[in-house]
């Protein structure tokens, strides 16, 4: 196998074990190239078999570990993406161009992810997430349903009582998932009250709908950015 490095450094990836537990799922395997990103040693993967759009023999992007893709579906890491540390690309997620998704990340169900995005922390986007540009999605997030992110001002994250709201456009409107995937409108009350019933948030309801009803005015263009600072208050 190949391995790209700089000056006195060298790979000493095992590279042979990542391509043997990929081949065991039988969609991917290691092309055998190798690189550094930052101290951490990354194999670069290709298409064993069709993977719906994706033809067998693509070679797509870089893991760090066979654990950074699940490839049982239609799971693929394309371009020149990373998909490093502990995150995870699953459930027929896509991650293309050269996207980096670290930390705890998990990219799942049908969610797409393209361009130069960086998803990194305990960040968590699933549903049919389409996000697409080139920033970083606020770490801790949870984007599910039918979210349509194309730059960083179309999603919102406050952490209330100790858990992540996260408000973002979506195909029909703007949404927000409580701690989870489940994803709907700003404007539901009632599933906003079932939120804070079910995750044990100790804080006024009208607060927390106020703050839900505010970063949804940043995505409609009705309040500028720069006075969302509150957000995090109620930590």
């Amino acid at each position: 196998s190949s391995c790209e490095y700089n000056r006195e450094r060298k790979c000493t990836m095992n590279i042979e074990g990542i391509d043997n537990k990929l081949r065991r799922a039988g969609n991917v395997e290691c092309t055998g190239d190798a690189m550094f990103d930052h101290g951490a040693q990354l194999c670069r993967i290709r298409a064993i078999k069709c993977l719906g759009t994706v033809a067998s023999g693509t070679v797509g992007g870089w893991v760090q570990s066979a654990d950074n893709i699940k490839a049982y579906g239609n799971e693929w890491i394309g371009g020149a993406a990373i998909v490093r540390d502990n995150a995870t690309v699953m459930n027929n997620g896509r991650v293309t161009g050269s996207c980096r998704i670290c930390g705890n990340a998990i990219i799942c169900d049908n969610a797409s992810i393209e361009g130069a995005v960086v998803v990194k922390g305990c960040t968590t986007i699933g549903g049919k997430a389409m996000i697409k540009g080139a920033f970083t999605v606020p770490e801790g997030a949870n984007i599910g349903g039918d979210a349509l992110i194309h730059n960083e001002d179309q999603v919102c994250l406050a952490i209330l009582g100790g858990v992540p709201f996260t408000v973002f456009r979506t195909s029909h409107g703007v949404h927000v998932t409580i701690n989870n995937l489940h994803a709907f409108p700003y404007q539901d009350k009632n599933a906003i009250r079932k939120g804070i019933a079910e995750n044990r948030i100790q804080l006024p309801e009208d607060a927390v709908i106020a703050v839900i009803n505010a970063m949804a005015a940043t995505i409609n263009n009705r309040a500028p950015r720069k006075n969302m600072g509150f957000m995090h208050l109620f930590n």
